[in-house]
């Protein structure tokens, strides 16, 4: 997952936005359906959902924040997130922004 994250933020930093979006994604909602527990995995998914989540606030791309929220919500209930990812989500909800 370490590699994962790393591989995002050179995206982001080459200013690769919507690639390093991608990355968060597809990393995020791999995670969702493996029903992901491991600590350490969980650690680097929340940075990488985290970060995911300002690339889309970024982009406007209100629809990916909701989904990157919520895996993120489900995932990590009790992470250490958990408030301002809530916060960007009900943002990107009032900014009508929809679940996929």
């Amino acid at each position: 997952m370490q590699a994962q994250y790393e591989i995002m933020m050179l995206q982001l930093k080459e200013g690769k936005k919507k690639e390093g979006l991608a990355s968060a994604l597809r990393n995020v909602g791999l995670a969702v359906l493996a029903s992901e527990t491991n600590p350490v995995k969980l650690a680097w998914l929340e940075k990488i959902a985290v970060a995911g989540i300002a690339v889309a606030q970024e982009l406007q791309s209100y629809g990916d924040v909701i989904e990157l929220a919520d895996g993120y919500l489900q995932l990590m209930p009790q992470g250490k997130e958990v408030e301002s990812v809530r916060k960007a989500r009900a943002d990107a909800v009032s900014k009508g922004g929809q679940a996929k």
